[in-house]
């Protein structure tokens, strides 16, 4: 064999050390796009588990679990409370003086409060006004007549759900589960009980006419989906009432529902709606001797306040008969129904307010505007606290006053009201039914209502325009009506007047038979029936 050169045994050399190195950044440069893919496979796979994780997690929380529910709730109303005690001002203890009501640039007569207005209920019918304030165990007695606080009833507890009608007040203390209730009238605590029924109330819901009984919505447990029941407690006793259709149940039926009711003065319906959920329903409970009957619609109307006419008024504008049908929609109004039934007040998102004949969809005559602005409220038909925007305007047209409590909270304004006088002053034609009738009649009973209008014009005359053929109109304007044994559950009647100046009004009327189906009178002789008086 041919032996190589030095020279051409180190160019081989060379050679060999290039390929190598050649062969080395191949090497390496695979390496680096492998491990530059792997990378990318380990962050695709990541992004893929996240988004798997991320698909789990929006669907168990549209799954109603009891623990997610309770835990988003009890959030939800400490950032309501977070926003309410942000917005609250301070405002300093009261004395005697400041509990005189004050001249103010704004119309109407002014006083003052002790603190930031929370809460409040309408009791005797109109006189009273009973006020919560924030962080307080005491309830403040407003008289109407007075137009000034009269009184303080100084509960056990700062933590207490309250309600009154006629002359009492009901409190609740969550704490001890004890139930008691107060004399408006004088200030003393009338009774103390164990509440008899549940773990907790939740609700306690009376007319402003009527302290002999009270709804409460009671909880078994507190755990989110623990039952929820309802009852009617005898207010002289604090005692439940032996009642009918004790297996009728209301829509809302877990403790976590946000749960609102509403009224009319004698507690003949109760509204409800929640708003812890949408839609937040438009319930309807009507009381009929010793039973009654729940109503529902699956749909989202605001605040459902009830008038003594029978009607219900939402907060989306809406007025609603007793079955729940839509009569009138009044856009841009927020109706508030005045005390006793004949009128109501329109509400306009400007501030401006109007008074309307009762289930009518026309104003009869301004009556100005809401003191202060009602953007500053917020969405207050739709308030998750009990204080909405029904609860911000009191209507006693048989007292002659309007009742206002400002955005501020820390104060309420009261404005006389004469309807006659209002319209005279506005110089505008009228024609008003003033009068409401008892809706209740009893198989074997006489019913009666007396007719009462007023007019621009005179020469009033009423007729029955739609009743029953044994239904008579007297000569002094009373209807009477012997109601017979064998009446159906409900009557309607119409009833029209006109004046001398060409004037039409209507009022219909929706009325209920006292006695369930099937019973029997226990003598015709006699106007006894078998109903219970409550």
């Amino acid at each position: 064999m041919e032996k190589q050169s030095p020279e051409a045994a180190r160019s081989k050399n060379q050679d060999k050390k290039k390929h190598t190195a050649v062969r080395l950044v191949v090497i390496v440069l695979l390496m680096t796009n492998l491990f530059t893919l792997l990378v990318a496979c380990v962050a695709l796979v990541a992004l893929a588990r996240q988004s798997a994780l991320r698909m789990e997690a929006d669907r168990i929380a549209r799954v109603p679990d009891a623990k997610a529910v309770e835990t988003r709730q009890h959030a939800e109303r400490q950032r309501a409370d977070r926003i309410r005690d942000a917005r609250a001002a301070v405002v300093p203890a009261q004395t005697a003086e400041e509990n005189e009501p004050e001249p103010e640039t704004i119309e109407g007569t002014v006083t003052k409060m002790a603190g930031l207005i929370t809460d409040l209920r309408v009791a005797g019918g109109g006189k009273w006004v009973v006020l919560r304030m924030q962080a307080s165990s005491d309830l403040a007695i407003y008289d109407t007549g007075e137009m000034k606080i009269v009184r303080t009833l100084r509960l056990g507890d700062s933590e207490f759900r309250f309600s009154a009608g006629g002359n009492v007040v009901l409190a609740y203390y969550p704490g001890t589960n004890l139930l008691e209730s107060w004399d408006i009238e004088s200030g003393n605590k009338l009774k103390s009980r164990l509440n008899p029924k549940g773990v907790q109330i939740t609700n306690i819901t009376m007319g402003c006419s009527n302290d002999k009984k009270a709804l409460i919505r009671y909880a078994t447990s507190t755990e989110a989906l623990g039952h929820v029941g309802l009852f009617f407690l005898n207010v002289d006793t604090l005692q439940e009432f032996a009642f009918e259709n004790k297996e009728l149940s209301p829509h809302n039926r877990n403790y976590r529902n946000i749960v609102h009711q509403r009224a009319d003065s004698q507690m003949q319906t109760i509204s409800e709606w929640a708003t812890s959920h949408s839609p937040s329903g438009l319930g309807l409970f009507r009381l009929s001797g010793d039973a009654w009957t729940f109503r529902y619609e699956h749909d989202t109307v605001g605040y459902i306040a009830v008038g003594d006419d029978g009607h219900l008024y939402t907060g989306n504008g809406g007025v609603y008969n007793q079955e729940l049908t839509r009569i009138h929609s009044l856009k841009g109004v927020w109706p508030i129904p005045g005390i006793g039934g004949a009128l109501f007040l329109g509400l306009s998102s400007d501030g401006q307010m109007q008074v309307y004949q009762a289930g009518a969809a026309t104003p009869i005559v301004s009556v100005g505007r809401f003191p202060g602005s009602l953007e500053a409220m917020g969405d207050l038909a739709r308030h998750r606290n009990s204080l909405s925007l029904d609860r911000h305007v009191v209507f006693a047209p048989e007292r002659a006053y309007l009742l206002l409590v400002p955005p501020e909270h820390d104060r309420i304004v009261q404005r006389d009201f004469d309807l006659e006088k209002t319209v005279q002053d506005a110089g505008v034609e009228y024609l008003v039914f003033m009068s409401k009738p008892d809706r209740d009649i009893t198989p074997g009973q006489t019913w009666q209502y007396k007719l009462q209008a007023i007019s621009s014009a005179s020469g009033i005359t009423f007729m029955l325009e739609s009743a029953p053929p044994e239904m008579v109109l007297g000569a002094d304007n009373t209807i009477s009506w012997r109601v017979p044994f064998d009446q159906g559950p409900s009557e309607s009647v119409v009833i029209r007047v006109e004046d001398e100046s060409g004037q039409t009004a209507f009022q219909k009327i929706e009325l209920h038979n006292t006695r369930k189906a099937g019973s029997v009178p226990e003598s015709r002789g006699t106007s006894k029936g078998v109903s219970i008086s409550l």
